[in-house]
């Protein structure tokens, strides 16, 4: 339940546009703010500091619309660092803009995760690109409760350093070529902008863990999710350190071994002479075939021959090189093999694994899926069948496996 608002604006030289939509946001009746938050340059700060709070107008702009004061102090005006991590002057380099990107971007995933509060973004100040990118950072995280608006001022009363909003009283202000004007004549009107959320092609998973996608990796995965013929998957096969490389992107699949050779069974590349035909293990058959080529992924990770005809000795031969714990072990003997349980709990995890790294759209276009029909017949990305064949949706050349050297010295 949404039960409180915050304003979240960028500013530049002129903290202004902070009271000026205040007052706009009063007039129209909309969500008054709980809470404050000023993203700026460090310029930009010392100027929001002196005139907001220094000079008392965010007080008095709430006395004269009968509102009361927000939560706002200096310690909620955030400097943008650079990208060596300092507090920012004015993002001229193409890395200071990245910088200021993900920290835009950062800040916008970080708060849309509390649902019981509000976002309402001003993009009425700032440089041309910091507006930008809380704009498009709304269109990633925003949800439906939230806004995203621009403040418009009448002509001349724009950027004139001395108003910050209209007055009920006559206020004498000096305009920027020294005209006389009365703060009570000018016109404020909050123009709301309508976005289109894409949020539910970012998974709450990653959204917790933002600070480690970058704006620039973000965007790139998401264009990659509508260019699949862009891809490249490389599978490397490592005992300890298994990984997937999505293009220039790493998956780590240390602690996600048997997810990793799920994957590599059924993204293997293989030629058209060869019989292969992966299916939900149902009968002894298809059981027989899933559990060989499962075992041999795992294999390749230590560099090892297994023995096809011995099940009981390979899962051994697996579990000592640490590629099985003793759970999945005992699963697999019990079993004699993968059975349909073993092979949906895989998948599931690797579902889960790939919704918590990357955008949902692009974990739909690289997920093992049934893509051909128990008669042979194709199926397009986006249609379904209970039965049938795996595989991917990805063609054969733009997925390549590769053996790691395991370096590491026995036990």
């Amino acid at each position: 339940m949404v039960n409180q608002t915050l304003l979240l604006a960028v500013t530049g030289l002129s903290p202004q546009v902070v009271t000026e939509t205040l007052y706009a946001i009063a007039q129209q009746q909309l969500e008054w703010p709980d809470r404050i938050l000023i993203l700026t340059t460090k310029r930009g700060k010392q100027e929001a500091r002196l005139g907001l709070l220094v000079s008392g107008q965010l007080a008095a702009l709430c006395q004269e619309v009968q509102r009361p004061m927000p939560v706002f102090d200096e310690q909620d005006i955030l400097v943008i660092p650079d990208a060596a991590g300092n507090a920012v002057d004015d993002a001229r380099t193409l890395e200071d803009q990245e910088a200021l990107a993900d920290f835009i971007t950062a800040q916008v995933a970080s708060l849309s995760e509390n649902l019981s509060q509000r976002i309402h973004a001003s993009i009425a100040g700032g440089r041309k690109t910091m507006t930008f990118y809380l704009g498009y950072a709304m269109t990633l995280f925003g949800r439906p409760f939230d806004r995203l608006s621009h403040v418009l001022v009448s002509e001349p009363y724009e950027s004139i350093p001395d108003f910050y909003f209209p007055t009920r009283q006559s206020k004498r202000i000096v305009a920027r070529d020294g005209r006389q004007l009365d703060a009570r004549d000018a016109e404020v009107t909050l123009a709301e902008i309508p976005f289109i959320s894409q949020r539910s092609m970012v998974s709450s998973a990653l959204l917790q863990q933002f600070s480690r996608v970058s704006y620039v990796e973000l965007i790139r995965l998401l264009q990659l999710a509508q260019q699949p013929g862009q891809l490249q998957l490389r599978f490397c096969h490592h005992r300890h350190q298994p990984q997937v490389w999505l293009n220039d992107v790493c998956l780590d699949f240390s602690k996600r071994k048997l997810e990793f050779a799920f994957w590599a069974m059924v993204a293997r590349p293989r030629g058209a002479d060869e019989d292969v035909s992966i299916e939900r293990p149902v009968d002894e058959l298809s059981k027989a075939l899933v559990t060989k080529l499962y075992l041999a992924e795992l294999a390749e990770m230590a560099g090892l021959a297994l023995n096809s005809r011995q099940l009981g000795h390979s899962l051994e031969l697996l579990y000592d090189h640490d590629l099985l714990e003793q759970k999945t072990l005992e699963a697999l003997q019990s079993n004699e093999g993968m059975n349909g349980s073993f092979f949906d709990t895989r998948r599931t995890n690797l579902k889960e694994f790939l919704h918590s790294q990357l955008p949902s759209a692009l974990t739909e276009v690289l997920m093992p899926a049934i893509i051909q029909r128990p008669d042979g017949s194709k199926l397009q990305f986006g249609q379904s069948s209970q039965r049938g064949s795996y595989g991917m949706w990805l063609a054969p050349e733009q997925i390549q496996m590769q053996q790691m050297v395991d370096t590491s010295k026995e036990d």
